[in-house]
């Protein structure tokens, strides 16, 4: 119970739960049952919380930091009658998803929480190597909080960045792997930023939020090293390989007084995902393809070249190597195709 409540004993000798709350400017020192005593603290919570989001202005909700809405949330989550287990779990989800919103932002408002952060989210999540129901927990902590500031009438449903939001049902549906001559046909079609933001995805198969985080300092043309912020722990470095086509991708865009701690990439990750996506409609590609997709491809391809799973693995930047395996089963799935292909012609 939270500290709005005290258990204390009437004259009777039964038990009773004394509140110390203020709704609506008024002040409440009684002793209730328990089941109303947790209501008025609830009602307390609810009432502070309308008056943090503004709620007779829906459109305010904007303005609130991602913040104050977890801790909004997280006070509700904490006055019902939930597990320990499932109050620490939930704890945990919702703070790695502010950890990844936030970045390396000083504040993070709820309008910045897009759809494509949505997404974006759920494709690091697997691509971390969370199963399927795994995911789906975690994305649902979260995607709890907006429901509860739609049904609370604080955001418009059209608002909701969960809007259209589907469980996974399976983990290739995030990663639809891109076909060598749509990349080409991309790329030639492709103005800067995107088009060489495309061709480095594409030839390191790097998360796109590791490769928006590199500035021109850790890009070495003399040692031919790019280093990167771990997308899984950004106090982490991994170093790549700039082989000569990444060099002149790099080369080709770099200004001639670029500041060593000035990014590469100067735009966010959800003005580069509206730009990739316009364009991807526009050539009339697969929707499901998105900036994931090219990592996936990436690991597909060296795995299908038989390049040890080992250097699969570091190129990846994978933590464990159960992760990298899960290309090794793609490439089963494609060999059991072709066997069944084989047999069904052969049964003809």
């Amino acid at each position: 119970m939270g500290q709005r409540i005290s258990k204390v004993t009437r004259a009777d000798g039964t038990t009773g739960y004394k509140v110390d709350v203020t709704i609506k400017g008024q002040r409440i020192r009684q002793v209730f049952d328990k089941a109303e005593a947790e209501k008025l603290v609830r009602a307390e919570k609810q009432e502070k919380l309308e008056r943090m989001l503004g709620v007779k202005a829906v459109e305010r909700v904007s303005e609130v930091k991602l913040r104050d809405l977890i801790r909004g949330y997280w006070d509700d989550v904490v006055s019902k009658r939930v597990s320990s287990c499932s109050r620490r779990l939930c704890r945990i989800n919702l703070t790695r998803f502010y950890d990844y919103a936030h970045g390396e932002r000083s504040v993070v408002y709820v309008s910045e929480v897009t759809t494509s952060l949505i997404w974006e989210w759920r494709d690091k999540l697997i691509d971390d190597g969370f199963k399927p129901s795994t995911v789906n927990y975690k994305m649902n902590a979260v995607r709890g909080m907006f429901t509860r500031e739609v049904e609370a009438k604080r955001m418009k449903a059209a608002d909701n960045p969960f809007d259209g939001y589907s469980d996974l049902k399976a983990v290739s549906e995030a990663r639809m792997l891109w076909k060598p001559q749509w990349v080409d046909l991309f790329i030639s079609h492709a103005l800067e930023p995107i088009r060489s933001f495309i061709e480095a995805l594409a030839g390191t198969g790097m998360r796109p939020i590791e490769l928006l985080s590199v500035t021109w300092r850790m890009v070495d043309f003399d040692s031919e090293i790019l280093t990167v912020r771990c997308g899984k722990n950004a106090g982490e470095l991994r170093s790549f390989p700039l082989d000569q086509h990444l060099r002149e991708v790099f080369e080709a865009i770099k200004p001639a007084n670029a500041g060593l701690d000035e990014r590469v990439w100067k735009l966010s990750y959800n003005r580069m995902w509206e730009i990739f996506t316009e364009l991807r409609d526009e050539l009339g590609l697969p929707k499901k393809l998105s900036f994931y997709g090219l990592r996936h491809t990436f690991a597909t391809d060296l795995m299908q070249e038989n390049v040890q799973v080992f250097k699969v693995q570091q190129l990846m930047g994978h933590k464990n190597v159960a992760t990298t395996m899960r290309y090794v089963h793609v490439q089963m799935d494609d060999m059991r195709n072709g066997l069944k292909t084989l047999r069904d012609t052969r049964g003809a």
